[in-house]
């Protein structure tokens, strides 16, 4: 009894040992929306003007996987096209992402409004300063129905150049229809203060030392220009600067332009309105300036400033990004702490100092670079920032105690002596190794579609050098992915270089079990794998790219075996098979004389008994994997095998090549195999004249061929 109960409980853990060790569900491909569309859980939606159709997979796309559009949820009509033409009134579809196996639905809403006319109105009187962007909150746009009535707007363009004085008009556009609005633009007014020491729009003034200060602002409506000068019993005042909490907790002003003068500890604190400010270059700035301006959207800084004080942005939750000019190199206590929809900072190369919780509670903050000068960082300079996932800084830079701390996801990336890199890590936090001279890739996309071509906005990549810390754009991407699966991507800037993957999905829809080239496949229901059995009957070009899935319509298979007899076929040249591959099985690929090209991105695939016999005398065999079962097995069958990058030139021995020479013996090109492989795995074997051989037996044992600008060697022994 003891026995069985004890194979009982053997067998129940190893059930919970597999259960625990179940693969997790592939993730989801991320949809990529055009400007106008918008995600609400699982719909997409968009509103447009008088609009007969759009290009819909130019709109919408995936990040990865294969994209299908329906008429609706029962996915029994879909749309072949990208133009799709639309109706008055809402448009209702079915979009459908499908991403190794995994489908993902969302229903698409596109309201197209008919109108036939186009007004607008002010609202308020807004004086414009030069330069200022045109506000929106001060007109209310009217469209004219096709259907009958009238409704206010929001979604129009805007076409303005306030660069000088007087009146200027304003453009505003919808649906093909057009309409005006005249505004002021005011450059050097100078406004009349009462006896009270006000002016006409409420500020409040002091007059000191035949200066003036503008003490209180908190009755200020609207936009609003400090004035270089006022007037006061008819004589004139330059303004010098404004007072601590002049405009504090103002709830009406939602703008403001300051020029060449001091502002005030708190100046604007709690303007709960204010949504874009201007500082000109000579303004001089105390701390906790525009805290709690929770509707600040967009700020112009001086060019020259050189420290962004205590508080000065701090609890400012609609601040997006902001770019601090080169010069910067203090950013204060607290300075940025609140700001929950920043989203990014790249820092100067002048910023030398972060201060304490600068940054903490940024709750959207994704990525933060540090400049070449970056010395020190604060405690809790990144603290809950919940979103932040990289953080790079130069290796010499001193970091506080927690400055990720509540940032579980970010990952510090600096040199392996960073010193902030070791006490986030002992805090629990993560960290990645950089190159201190060249260049880290931070973040690339990774999933792409077969013949995709990848650019450098697919990728971020971090430069450090002596004098240089920060992302560079300039870069070149080698990649190609004619191939579908794992690929490899060079990435080069300067004399640097670096390495990264990416996936390129290749899925094929099946009517029953042939695809519509004539391949067959077998699918296996179980575990949601198939394998190819049969080649097409025609192959035009010579080539056939095994796919990474095959879909029939209801479900997707991965595709991870070549069956015994699958590539058979006396018109087959190129044959190229995905990382995913598991198996090859006896006798799957024999017996094709014209076939030269086989690439195999598996590292692991098992390959069985009999393959690559009779193909091509001089047929290569590009493997991603050393010693790899595929390459055992070509080697075996004296063919020549080499890796699998593009553009690139190999030099490689064939089985019993000669190894070993004298040194005033000629060298045996026959034992060798001189390949050079361009895009798209175009093939080159090179003939000893092609190749440029150069050896000196003399000397060294060293051989060395040239073609394309590409050299390549190798080494024989010399007795």
């Amino acid at each position: 009894m003891k026995r069985i109960t004890a194979f009982v409980l053997a067998l129940l853990i190893v059930v919970m040992i597999f259960c625990s060790c179940k693969k997790e569900d592939p993730p989801i491909s991320e949809l990529i929306l055009a400007e106008g569309y918008m995600l609400d859980g699982d719909t997409i939606r968009a509103h447009f003007y008088n609009a007969d159709f759009v290009y819909i997979y130019e709109d919408i796309k995936a990040s990865q996987g294969s994209t299908r559009l329906y008429t609706d949820r029962s996915m029994e009509e879909y749309f072949d096209g990208d133009e799709l033409d639309l109706e008055d009134g809402e448009n209702k579809f079915c979009f459908v992402v499908t991403f190794r196996g995994e489908e993902k639905i969302y229903d698409v809403i596109i309201d197209n409004t008919m109108i036939v006319g186009l007004s607008a109105e002010i609202k308020y009187e807004k004086i414009y300063g030069v330069g200022d962007d045109f506000d929106r909150d001060t007109v209310s746009v009217t469209a004219e129905l096709y259907a009958g009535g009238t409704r206010e707007i929001t979604e129009y363009e805007v076409d303005c150049a306030f660069d000088s004085e007087g009146e200027k008009r304003v453009k505003i556009s919808c649906g093909g229809y057009v309409c005006y609005v005249t505004v002021s633009v005011s450059g050097d007014s100078v406004p009349t203060v009462d006896d009270n020491m006000a002016d006409s729009r409420g500020a409040i003034y002091e007059i000191k030392n035949g200066k003036a200060v503008l003490s209180d602002g908190r009755s200020v409506a609207g936009y609003f220009i400090v004035p270089k000068k006022i007037n006061h019993g008819g004589k004139e005042y330059p303004v010098s600067g404004i007072a601590d909490y002049a405009f504090y907790e103002n709830e009406t002003i939602t703008g403001i332009s300051i020029g060449d003068i001091a502002v005030g500890e708190a100046a604007l604190c709690g303007c709960k309105l204010l949504k874009t400010a201007s500082v000109s270059d000579g303004a001089e700035l105390s701390g906790y300036v525009f805290r709690d301006c929770t509707s600040l959207e967009n700020v112009s800084l001086p060019k020259k400033i050189s420290e962004i004080p205590d508080g000065f942005f701090s609890g400012c939750g609609r601040l997006i990004q902001m770019m601090l000019p080169e010069g910067v190199k203090r950013i204060g206590h607290q300075a940025f702490e609140g700001c929950v929809a920043l989203r990014e900072m790249l820092f100067p190369q002048s910023l030398e100092y972060i201060g304490r919780r600068a940054f903490s509670g940024c709750l959207t903050l994704d990525r933060v670079i540090g400049g070449i000068s970056l010395s020190e960082i604060g405690d809790g300079a990144f603290s809950d920032c919940l979103s932040l996932s990289v953080l790079a800084i130069p290796t010499d830079c001193q970091a506080g105690e927690g400055i990720i701390k509540g940032s579980d996801d970010c990952v510090i990336y600096s040199g392996k002596t960073s010193l902030a890199m070791y006490n986030a890590k002992k805090e629990g936090g993560k960290g990645q190794i950089i190159s201190e001279d060249g260049i880290t890739v931070l973040k690339y996309r990774s999933e792409f579609s077969l013949g995709d071509e990848i650019s450098c906005s697919d990728a971020e990549v971090l430069l450090y050098t002596d004098v240089y810390f920060g992302i560079v754009t300039d870069f070149e991407i080698l990649c190609d992915l004619s191939v579908p699966g794992e690929r490899k991507i060079k990435i080069s800037y300067d004399k640097y270089t670096s390495d990264a993957t990416a996936y390129a999905d290749h899925i094929v829809l099946l009517s029953g079990t042939m695809d519509e080239d004539g391949a067959e496949y077998s699918l296996d229901r179980a575990s949601g794998t198939a394998a190819l059995i049969k080649l097409p009957d025609n192959l035009s070009d010579g080539s056939f790219v095994v796919p990474t899935a095959v879909s029939d319509g209801e479900r997707t298979f991965s595709v991870t075996m070549i069956a015994s007899g699958a590539v058979v076929h006396p018109l087959i040249e190129k044959l190229l098979m995905h990382s995913d591959i598991k198996l090859i099985e006896d006798d799957a690929i024999k017996d094709c004389p014209k076939l030269s090209v086989i690439y195999c991105g598996a590292k692991s695939a098992k390959t069985g008994a009999g393959n690559f016999e009779n193909i091509a005398e001089n047929a290569v065999i590009m493997c991603e994997g050393k010693n790899s079962s595929v390459q055992k097995s070509a080697l075996g069958k004296g063919l020549i095998c080499v890796g699998a990058g593009t553009d690139e030139l190999y030099f490689v021995p064939k089985r019993g090549a000669k190894s070993t020479y004298s040194k005033d013996e000629k060298f045996d090109f026959s034992g060798y195999g001189a390949v050079y492989v361009g895009k798209g795995f175009e093939v080159t074997v090179l003939t000893e004249d092609q190749a440029s051989l150069q050896y000196d037996f003399s000397k060294n044992g060293t051989v060395t061929i040239s073609f394309g600008g590409k050299t390549a060697e190798i080494t024989v022994t010399v007795n």
